[in-house]
């Protein structure tokens, strides 16, 4: 896709970022800047889900943190970083799930959880 858009006339990077590590949230707005020049636009688009029901699961607090890490910190890296170059008019698009309102099963309680705390935080900010 970079180099269609780059033979096409316009000007694209690919940056290659862990959402789950908050240091490559900031680095890759950085390193969009950089060679770029500038950020009109930001569309968080990571997230990871992890499904069982809360009184069956096996799933270890490390994968719980990695959860909410990408799906809900990793977002508030990159919003934090994207905010110090957005111009007037910039935009940050989240794309979060219908989940963080409407759970229609069992299993989906830490996954919808990282997604409503998602679009709380969009709502703060």
């Amino acid at each position: 896709m970079v180099e269609e858009i780059n033979q096409s006339g316009g000007k694209a990077v690919a940056i290659r970022a862990d959402h789950g590590n908050y240091a490559d949230g900031e680095l890759a707005v950085e390193e969009t800047v950089k060679q770029l020049g500038r950020l009109d636009i930001v569309v968080n688009n990571e997230g990871v889900s992890v499904f069982s029901p809360v009184d069956e699961s096996e799933r270890t607090i490390d994968e719980l943190h990695k959860l909410h890490a990408v799906n809900t910190t990793g977002v508030a890296a990159v919003v934090r970083a994207a905010t110090k170059y957005l111009r007037e008019g910039g935009r940050v698009i989240n794309i979060g799930s219908s989940f963080a309102v409407r759970v229609p099963f069992s299993g989906f309680a830490d996954y919808s959880a990282s997604k409503a705390a998602l679009e709380a935080y969009a709502r703060g900010w």
